[in-house]
């Protein structure tokens, strides 16, 4: 039992380092958009903060392409 127990402690313990070092990358990928703090608190949120950025940057555009 106890064997069995340490060794989910280990594996969860490993699935959260690798999730926060993925989270943590994506946060240095996303540093430069300027809603990259919304994307930290909830993806989805985060994407859709960037969706209507992105619909916002278009529509100002006028004619699509010329941001």
């Amino acid at each position: 039992m106890q064997s069995t127990l340490e060794l989910r402690a280990d594996t969860y313990a490993a699935i959260y380092q690798f999730n926060w070092d993925a989270q943590e990358l994506k946060n240095e990928e996303a540093r430069g958009i300027r809603c990259w703090r919304g994307r930290r608190k909830s993806r989805r949120r985060g994407r859709r903060l960037e969706a209507v950025g992105e619909a916002r940057r278009t529509w100002r555009g006028g004619s699509g392409g010329d941001a």
